[in-house]
């Protein structure tokens, strides 16, 4: 991991906590195993799992009782019946593609020379990407058949790395992934020390939110002396005063 990527991590996690998101991990693991086996166990204590993602290799997990959201734009909702309208193929088959075409994000190389497109059509005429490797040679178009007939043990391993697992160590308990409500004093803490203006402004103290104690200025010398504190302080609370017109 590049170290400019790892430092961030405590930040993210910092960040996670104030908003009141749960966090897990796994040692030895990457998060989309770690996502995969909470949608298994929770779909095995009884729960509809909705993973929102904009990743498309989550689509192979996709089956009754188990969709994907998609948050960007104005959102878009994936059941099996839309996965295959987006991805060609059926969830089941996903992992399959994935393998021929690679992913270069996730470093997996895939087969040299089959891209998505071609990926598809290959898995939807041959099923599996076991049979399709069993019927190599019998593939029509020559350059798909050579380059896999010469890459069959790179889409194998390529296909464990596509393969999201869901055997991962980690506990399923309902009642402490549940969303606790964020922390404005933390948030605007830590957004304002990000430098993040846009969350800090919306996590910001208000009028509400503050403790307030009022204290009314009716003389010259009340006003010098609440100018002398001024002065002396390091810094002034939002909202640290009102000025009021004499009636």
């Amino acid at each position: 991991m590049p170290a400019e990527l790892a430092e961030q991590i405590p930040m993210v996690h910092a960040a996670c906590e104030a908003l009141g998101v749960p966090i897990l991990t796994s040692e030895r693991y990457e998060a989309d195993d770690v996502i995969g086996t909470l949608v298994e166990k929770a779909v095995a204590a009884g729960f509809e799992v909705v993973i929102v993602t904009s990743d498309k290799d989550f689509f192979q997990l996709v089956r009754e009782g188990i969709r994907v959201f998609n948050p960007r734009d104005e959102g878009a909702w994936y059941d099996d019946t839309a996965v295959k309208q987006k991805f060609g193929v059926e969830p089941g088959q996903v992992v399959d593609v994935l393998a021929l075409m690679g992913d270069s994000i996730d470093n997996i190389r895939g087969v040299p020379g089959i891209g998505e497109k071609g990926a598809r059509e290959l898995i939807t005429a041959w099923g599996t990407l076991d049979n399709l490797i069993a019927h190599a040679a019998e593939i029509p178009q020559r350059r798909y058949r050579e380059t896999l007939l010469a890459n069959i043990a790179s889409a194998r391993q390529s296909r464990d790395l596509a393969r999201i697992r869901t055997d991962v160590p980690v506990p399923f308990d309902p009642d402490t992934l549940r969303y606790r409500g964020a922390s404005r004093e933390r948030c605007f803490e830590i957004f304002r020390e990000l430098g993040f203006r846009g969350l800090s402004n919306e996590y910001a103290p208000t009028a509400s939110s503050t403790p307030t104690t009022y204290r009314l200025v009716a003389s010259p010398e009340a006003l010098a002396a609440l100018a002398g504190r001024l002065a002396a302080a390091d810094g002034l609370p939002y909202g640290c005063w009102r000025t009021a017109k004499r009636p």
